[in-house]
């Protein structure tokens, strides 16, 4: 009878991780680029380090017009099922920043100049997680970046030329699927 337990726990051990499922994120498009007369500008979701989520974004913009364009942070937004979510953090921007960016921007205006391109990794600020006291290292607290939700998001961007105000949207469909192992 024990030599039979044994092996209904095994039995039901490998049933269960057989059965075993992890999420798969995927994006459609891929990458969504949209270029006008002035600009081309290109967001891709990225991957979480040694993850299987998306926590942010690479945002490539180029400005192809004649003039300086200016990328207006403050109202460039994160958008998810078609609702404004916030702004923007980017990779290397202090805790500080990023916790009082609302207040504060560090970067209210970034120009780009005629033929340049601007590269980064950027990330939804309303879904960064701040470190517990249980995880705070030395004097430095941490910030993670959140989990990029399934639906439909993307990036209100407005740029700015002189006086014109230029509006575009780049989303993508996140969805989950669920894989066996």
């Amino acid at each position: 009878m024990k030599k039979n337990g044994h092996w209904l726990l095994i039995t039901m051990f490998l049933i269960f991780t057989g059965c075993a499922t992890v999420p798969v994120y995927t994006s459609k498009p891929a990458t969504h680029t949209f270029q006008n007369d002035v600009f081309v500008g290109e967001l891709e979701p990225q991957l979480a380090s040694g993850k299987d989520y998306f926590d942010s974004f690479r945002f490539v913009f180029t400005n192809t017009s004649k003039a300086d364009l200016h990328i207006d942070w403050e109202n460039t937004f994160y958008i998810h099922n078609g609702e404004k979510f916030g702004g923007w953090g980017a990779e290397g921007w202090t805790i500080e920043q990023l916790l009082e960016k609302e207040k504060f921007p560090p970067e209210p205006l970034i120009t780009v100049a005629p033929g340049n391109t601007l590269s980064r990794i950027i990330f939804p600020l309303r879904l960064i997680a701040r470190s517990t006291l249980a995880e705070k290292t030395g004097d430095d607290a941490k910030i993670s970046r959140g989990i990029i939700p399934e639906g439909e998001c993307g990036m209100l961007l407005t740029i700015r030329q002189g006086d014109r105000e230029i509006r575009e949207e780049l989303k993508f469909r996140i969805t989950i699927t669920q894989m066996q192992k």
